[in-house]
């Protein structure tokens, strides 16, 4: 019984940290609506890592993107380790980076975001840091 509810909580505690990682990296809600819209914002995308308009990524950019991962990888590690599966941790990973490419991606249709190779990186290390400290 302590397992089934421990499970639940760690569950639960998965979905709350994906809506909040997405609700922090969608807001604000501004989407464009015409197409020719969209396609200029693909000239904003930041292909090149640690780099931004020409200058290094802020230290704060880097460690809130590892920062805003690492429950995402600390959760739902803790959850497969409740259900006795513990070789997931690499799977996890990748679902991370899975994860923020998808956010990434999705900004491309946002007004006020951008969209950064940088962010993903950093988010799979949080989601690698998360992983790692629950199997500790």
């Amino acid at each position: 019984m302590d397992d089934e509810k421990t499970i639940r909580t760690l569950k639960i505690l998965s979905i709350v940290t994906v809506f909040f990682i997405l609700y922090n990296t969608l807001m604000p809600f501004k989407l464009y609506t015409e197409w020719w819209k969209i396609a200029r914002h693909l000239n904003r995308v930041e292909l090149i890592p640690m780099i931004i308009k020409g200058k290094m990524n802020p230290l704060t950019d880097l460690v809130g993107n590892v920062l805003l991962f690492i429950p995402f990888g600390f959760f739902v590690m803790l959850y497969y380790l409740a259900q006795h599966r513990p070789k997931n941790g690499l799977r996890i990973t990748i679902w991370g980076m899975l994860f923020s490419l998808s956010i990434e991606i999705l900004q491309i249709g946002f007004r006020y975001r951008t969209p950064s190779s940088t962010d993903v990186i950093m988010n799979t290390i949080g989601t690698a840091v998360g992983v790692i400290s629950a199997k500790i």
